[in-house]
């Protein structure tokens, strides 16, 4: 599997708000920390998977949607034995139209993390991190971030579900 990453060396994202780098910044952090995947972007929708490896996902069949499909598809190759490589992008903005990052999105990639770790598909503890405490304090940091961003949004003035970019106008 090859995953083209804003988040590994090299990788980079355009034209986002400081509310949408930390949401999605500190979301992949707890969704690699709950889930074990040793993958820095869980939510990158660039992906090349191998026939092999997309034929058995579809078989064991994927839930989610949003933000928690992209996660649960890598989950599912990380547990199903995939080799992982991911690759520097730059990602940019969209020019036209408006994002469909809504509240029931942020809640499914916060809840299918933890509903896949119960799962017992993958029961070892992520091989990456060195100590687990750290995991349990990343974890309970960035739940606190998130709901205090979804807290937030609902005072602002700004709806921070919805964005519309023209940057070409």
């Amino acid at each position: 599997m090859v995953v083209g990453s804003r988040y590994a060396r090299g990788g980079a994202i355009e034209n986002w708000s400081l509310w949408r780098r930390l949401l999605s910044k500190y979301g992949n952090l707890y969704a690699r920390c709950v889930t074990g995947v040793p993958i820095r972007d869980m939510t990158a929708g660039f992906v090349l998977y191998r026939r092999g490896i997309l034929d058995k996902i579809m078989r064991r069949g994927i839930q989610g949607n949003g933000y928690a499909f992209q996660i649960e598809m890598k989950y599912a190759a990380y547990t199903l034995g995939a080799k992982i490589q991911e690759v520097p992008i730059v990602f940019r903005e969209r020019m036209h139209g408006i994002s469909k990052l809504e509240r029931h999105i942020i809640t499914g990639g916060i809840i299918l993390p933890i509903r896949l770790r119960l799962s017992g598909k993958n029961k070892s503890p992520p091989r990456f991190i060195r100590h687990p405490m750290l995991v349990y304090g990343a974890i309970l940091t960035t739940l606190s971030l998130i709901g205090f961003f979804l807290w937030f949004a609902q005072f602002s003035n700004v709806n921070a579900y919805q964005y519309h970019s023209d940057y070409n106008r």
